[in-house]
């Protein structure tokens, strides 16, 4: 069995009115295909995070167009957002969320390109101060802790959150989450210098 064509996500639900961790859940949705393409499975995997606790399901189907309908239907059920829209997710309140996640050989590809702008840029000899470089060292700070794995792991593993961080089920984010999370730090960083 193998997944079948780009039927696979992972969703996921907070619950912030007990600010609690263990209170989010999340929900992995996937068709399978068999390799004689003559039979079908929808698994579904879900749980709370930083719990051992996760209940798995798989269903049978003999007609992949009733099985791609099984997995359209639940995905339009937890989150109020069809299938075939996903890449213009809207959240919904109260409904899970699209984690979207990269797949490796990307993430590899982008970083390669991105070491290769990086190694230009240095060789270019160009000043400091022609690059884009924040400015308040406040907001450089709170950029540097943000992209500090190593202490984002502590935090996390700390007695406070106590999460097991190697079974998260979230992945890399991609470039639009990213794009948001600046924008609204862009945001707070013009409400603090001002």
């Amino acid at each position: 069995m193998s997944i079948f064509e780009d039927y696979s996500c992972l969703l996921q639900q907070e619950d912030i009115s007990y600010n609690e961790d263990k209170h989010t859940r999340y929900l992995v949705i996937q068709l399978l295909e068999r390799a004689d393409g003559k039979k079908w499975q929808l698994w579904t995997k879900q749980g709370k995070l930083a719990s051992e606790n996760f209940h798995t399901a798989v269903k049978d189907f003999f007609d992949k167009y009733l099985a791609i309908l099984e997995f359209e239907q639940l995905f339009l059920r937890k989150t109020s957002n069809k299938w075939t829209d996903r890449h213009i997710f809207q959240q919904k309140a109260g409904m899970y969320m699209l984690i979207r996640k990269e797949s490796e050989k990307d993430v590899v590809a982008k970083y390669a390109q991105l070491e290769k702008d990086i190694l230009r840029l240095i060789a270019s000899g160009k000043p400091l101060s022609e690059c884009k470089l924040v400015r308040s060292e406040a907001v450089a700070q709170v950029v540097r802790d943000a992209w500090n794995i190593d202490l984002q792991r502590q935090v996390m593993a700390s007695n406070e959150m106590s999460l097991d961080v190697e079974r998260l089920p979230l992945g890399r984010l991609q470039r639009d989450q990213i794009i948001k999370c600046y924008k609204i730090l862009n945001s707070i960083a013009k409400i603090l210098l001002s």
